[in-house]
C-alpha cells in the first residue's frame, strides 16, 4: 500500500514540476524535484526523465559536471544507481533535451555501467548531448 502511495506522491511532484513555471515558483519547483531524488525511490526515476526538458534552461547553464545543484537532472543522479539503466533508455529518447539530460545526470552518477551507450551518444546529431557524454566519459575515466 505504501508503494502504490509512494508512485502516485512521485508522479505528483513530477506533474507540479512539469507546471508552466509562469504560475509556479521556478525554486519551489527545483526543491520539490531535489525532494524526489531525496527520497532516492526508483518510482521517482520515470517522472524525472519526463520533465528534464521542461527545466533545460536551469541545468544546461551548469558545464562543470561536479557541480551539486537542484532540479530533475541533479534529483536523477541523487538516485545513482538505480537510475543508470533507466538513463541509458533515456539516451536513446527523440528528444534532444532528454537525452542531454541523460548525459548529464549519467556523468554525475558515475557509473561504469553507461559507458557503452554515452560512447555511443558521442555520435548522437545534437551537440549537447555529444558534449554532455564526452565530460561523463571524461570523468569515468578519472576515477
Amino acid at each position: 500500500m505504501i508503494a502504490h502511495y509512494e508512485a502516485r506522491v512521485c508522479k505528483a511532484v513530477a506533474i507540479y514540476i512539469a507546471t508552466d513555471s509562469r504560475s509556479l515558483n521556478a525554486e519551489v519547483k527545483k526543491y520539490a524535484a531535489s525532494a524526489l531524488g531525496d527520497m532516492k525511490s526508483e518510482k521517482a526515476i520515470d517522472p524525472l526523465i519526463q520533465v528534464l526538458p521542461l527545466n533545460k534552461d536551469y541545468w544546461k547553464n551548469f558545464v562543470d559536471i561536479d557541480y551539486i545543484g537542484t532540479g530533475p537532472v541533479f534529483a536523477l543522479a541523487h538516485i545513482g544507481d538505480p537510475a543508470v539503466l533507466p538513463l541509458t533508455d533515456a539516451l536513446k529518447n527523440e528528444d534532444p533535451d532528454i537525452r542531454t539530460g541523460a548525459a548529464f545526470a549519467l556523468g554525475k552518477i558515475g557509473d561504469e555501467r553507461a559507458k557503452e551507450s554515452l560512447t555511443r551518444a558521442l555520435n548522437d546529431k545534437n551537440q549537447k548531448v555529444q558534449w554532455y557524454a564526452k565530460r561523463a566519459l571524461q570523468r569515468l575515466d578519472s576515477k
